[in-house]
C-alpha cells in the first residue's frame, strides 16, 4: 500500500515537471508570438494571410486601414467582399497558382488610394507551410514604390537624355579605365579618327591614338596634382595615318562611392582651323613683305616727286618772271607805237600778247600744281610742319576772302559773309585753314557761273563750323565721298572737266582730319554745293604726336 502510494505521487511529480516545461514553451512561444506580431504591425508594408479558401485569416494594421476595416471586421472576407470582380479574379488565380506549385510569386501593380491617387505597388505572394510541411495558405506582402519608379524614371531619362547628348554632340567624348584603355567613346570618336565600328577603338591605350604618346603622359601628371588639365592641343593619328589637330582637355571621373574610375575627356578637331591659321599667317607674312616693299617704294615716289617739283619750280619761275617781263616792255614801250595803225605788224603783235598772257596762265596753273603736289606728298608722308596755336577762327576767314575777292571782278557771283559774332578760339595751324577756305572758294568759283557763294561760320557743340555754299551745278551723291579722293575732279571729258590739279579737296581733307575735324559736302546735281568743316575748341582735341585725336561723330548742318 505505501509502496503504490509512492508510484502515484513519482507519477504526480513527473506530471508537475511536464506541465511546467509545456508551461515555458507555451511562454515562449507566446513571447515570440508578441515579438513577431509587434514587428508585423510596424513594417512599412502591407501584410494578409488568407487559408486555401482565399478567405481573410490575418492582416496587419497597415492593411486594415489601407481597406478602412478592423481585423474584425476583415476576418473571414475574401478578395470579392474587397475588389472588383476583374480583380479579385486575377488575385485569386494567382494565390491558386502559389498554392500549386509552392513557389513565390512576383509582380509590380498600380493600385488606388482611395484619393484619386494612382500609386504603383511590388507584390510578392508566398506559401504558408503548417508543422507537417503541408500549404496550408498564401501569404501577400505588397508596398508603394511609387517614389522608387519616379527616381528610376528620372535616372532612365537622364540616361537617356546623357547618351543622346554624347551620341549628338560634335565635339568627341571618352572614357577610359585606370589603365588608360578606352571604355567608352562618342560616335563622333569614330567620325575624327575614321573609323566604323566602336570594336575597332574601344579596350585600345589611348596613347596608341597620339602622335606622340609622351604628350598623354603629362596630361596623367597633370591630373595627379590637380584632378584636371588645361585645354591644350595635340596630334592624334586617324585610321588611315593621318594627323588631326584637336584642342582637348580631360579630367578624373569617380562612381558614386568616390572611387577613381579613370579619365574621361572631351576634344574637337581643330585641324582645318590650324590650317586657316598657318594659311592667314603665311599672307600676313606676305602682306607684310608686300607692305615694307610698298612704303620703300612710297618713299621713293615722294622722293621723286619732291625732286622733280623743285627741279621744275626753278625754271618754272624763271618763265614765269621773263614772261611777266616781257609783257611789261611790250606793254609799255612796244605796243604804244603799233596802237594807232592797223597795219599786219599790229596783228602779230596782238597775236605776241596773246601767247604771253597763255605763257602766264599755265606756267601759274603749273606753279599751283607743284606746289599742291608738294603738300599732298608732305601731308601724306607726315613731313609738314604745323604751326598750332588758339586762332580766331573770323581772322582766317576774311583773310581767304580777301585773297579770292579778285576772282570775282568782272563775273556774275556775289559773295557773301556770315560769321556768328564771339566765335570761340580753335586751336589751328592759321596758315593750312586759311589753305582750305581758299581752296573752297575757288572750287566754288569753277563750278558756279552765277548767282553766290556764301561763307558762313558758326558753333556747332564743341566745335566751329565753316561752310562754303554755292549756287552752281551741284555733285551727284555717287560723288560726294569720291571727290576728296586724290587726282578725283568732276567732269568726264577733256571739255567740260575744270582747271586743276585734282588734289585741292584731298589737302583740305588731309588739313581738317589732321585738326581733329571733320569735312564734308551737302549736295544735289543741280542745286548747287555747301562744302563744310569743323575744327575742335577745346585744346584736348589736338594729339602732340600730330594724328587727330577723334573726328567729329555727328554733322552740324547750317
Amino acid at each position: 500500500m505505501q509502496e503504490d502510494d509512492s508510484n502515484k505521487l513519482l507519477q504526480m511529480s513527473q506530471e508537475i515537471a511536464n506541465l511546467k516545461s509545456e508551461l515555458a514553451s507555451v511562454k515562449s512561444e507566446l513571447h515570440f508570438s508578441r515579438f513577431f506580431n509587434r514587428i508585423v504591425e510596424n513594417l512599412p508594408i502591407y501584410l494578409v494571410c488568407k487559408n486555401l479558401e482565399g478567405v481573410f485569416t490575418y492582416a496587419n494594421s497597415k492593411y486594415c486601414a489601407y481597406k478602412g476595416l478592423s481585423l474584425t471586421e476583415l476576418t473571414g472576407k475574401t478578395n470579392f467582399s474587397l475588389y472588383d470582380t476583374p480583380h479579385a479574379e486575377m488575385y485569386r488565380s494567382m494565390d491558386e497558382n502559389v498554392i500549386k506549385y509552392g513557389k513565390d510569386y512576383t509582380y509590380f501593380e498600380e493600385y488606388s488610394t482611395g484619393k484619386d491617387e494612382c500609386k504603383q505597388a511590388q507584390v510578392i505572394k508566398t506559401p504558408i507551410f503548417d508543422d507537417s510541411g503541408t500549404i496550408s495558405g498564401v501569404l501577400s506582402l505588397f508596398w508603394d514604390i511609387t517614389e522608387f519608379k519616379k527616381v528610376e524614371q528620372a535616372l532612365r531619362e537622364s540616361e537617356e537624355k546623357y547618351r543622346s547628348v554624347i551620341e549628338n554632340m560634335q565635339d568627341v567624348f571618352y572614357r577610359t579605365d585606370t589603365s588608360g584603355k578606352l571604355t567608352m567613346v562618342s560616335p563622333s570618336f569614330l567620325k575624327v579618327l575614321g573609323y566604323t565600328s566602336f570594336d575597332q577603338v574601344i579596350n585600345r591605350a589611348m596613347t596608341s591614338f597620339y602622335l606622340n604618346p609622351l604628350e598623354y603622359c603629362h596630361v596623367l601628371r597633370a591630373l595627379e596634382k590637380t584632378g584636371e588639365s588645361k585645354e591644350y592641343e595635340t596630334t592624334l593619328i586617324a585610321k588611315d595615318g593621318s594627323e588631326v589637330i584637336v584642342s582637348k582637355n580631360s579630367n578624373y571621373y569617380f562612381d558614386s562611392s568616390g572611387h577613381l574610375m579613370g579619365v574621361e575627356g572631351t576634344f574637337r578637331d581643330v585641324t582645318e582651323r590650324h590650317r586657316a591659321y598657318e594659311a592667314l599667317r603665311k599672307a600676313k607674312l606676305e602682306m607684310e613683305i608686300a607692305y615694307t616693299r610698298l612704303q620703300e617704294v612710297d618713299n621713293l615716289k615722294t622722293q621723286f616727286v619732291s625732286m622733280v617739283s623743285h627741279e621744275l619750280r626753278t625754271p618754272l619761275t624763271s618763265i614765269l618772271g621773263f614772261a611777266e617781263m616781257i609783257r611789261h616792255k611790250l606793254e609799255q614801250h612796244i605796243y604804244p607805237h603799233f596802237a594807232l595803225t592797223s597795219t599786219d605788224e599790229n596783228q602779230i603783235l596782238q597775236k605776241i600778247f596773246r601767247d604771253i598772257r597763255i605763257i602766264i596762265s599755265e606756267s601759274e596753273r603749273m606753279s599751283d600744281l607743284i606746289n599742291d603736289t608738294l603738300d599732298i606728298t608732305r601731308l601724306e608722308s607726315g613731313k609738314i610742319s604745323w604751326k598750332i596755336q588758339p586762332i580766331v577762327i573770323e581772322d582766317a576767314l576774311d583773310r581767304a576772302i580777301a585773297t579770292t575777292s579778285p576772282l570775282f571782278i568782272g563775273r556774275q557771283i556775289n559773295l557773301i559773309r556770315q560769321v556768328e559774332p564771339n566765335l570761340p578760339r580753335v586751336e589751328a595751324d592759321k596758315d593750312r585753314i586759311v589753305q582750305v577756305i581758299i581752296n573752297l572758294i575757288t572750287n566754288a568759283l569753277k563750278f558756279t557761273s552765277k548767282g553766290t557763294i556764301c561763307c558762313q561760320a558758326n558753333v556747332c557743340g564743341e566745335t566751329v563750323q565753316i561752310a562754303i555754299s554755292d549756287t552752281g551745278i551741284g555733285i551727284p551723291l555717287s560723288c560726294h565721298e569720291k571727290i576728296f579722293d586724290v587726282f578725283t575732279q568732276l567732269g568726264d571729258s577733256l571739255t567740260n572737266k575744270p582747271k586743276g590739279s585734282g588734289l585741292g579737296l584731298s589737302i583740305c581733307k588731309h588739313i581738317i582730319e589732321h585738326h581733329g575735324g571733320k569735312i564734308w559736302v551737302e549736295s544735289e546735281e543741280g542745286k548747287g554745293s555747301n562744302f563744310l568743316f569743323t575744327l575742335p575748341t577745346s585744346k584736348k582735341a589736338y594729339s602732340p604726336n600730330g594724328l587727330p585725336s577723334h573726328l567729329a561723330s555727328e554733322s552740324c548742318k547750317m
